[in-house]
């Protein structure tokens, strides 16, 4: 489990979930804009979900060995290369293992 500033979000079962706000897409979850009170499923993250940190209004998981980040990133914050908020979990490429 992790807590960000303003949502939180956890794994159960392999499969990642976030809840309260979701500013910036940080949710993962573009059904819910303004967040939800109860646990949702973040869409299209592979299965198994092994990693979950929640930032200020972003979060990043590592799924299936790969790296996915979603929400807030007008400064970068995702690692995508942009500044464009990301309401569903990208790919990050650039990584070593």
């Amino acid at each position: 489990m992790s807590a960000g500033s303003g949502h939180s979000c956890a794994i159960v079962t392999a499969s990642a979930f976030c809840w309260d706000s979701n500013h910036s897409g940080a949710l993962g979850a573009t059904f819910y804009p303004a967040g939800s009170t109860v646990a949702v499923a973040v869409m299209g993250l592979p299965f198994p979900v092994s990693h979950i940190e929640a930032g200020y209004s972003h979060t990043c998981a590592t799924a299936n060995g790969l790296i996915y980040c979603w929400g807030r990133n007008d400064l970068g914050q995702l690692g995508d290369g942009t500044t464009i908020n990301r309401s569903v979990p990208t790919l990050i490429n650039g990584f070593i293992q």
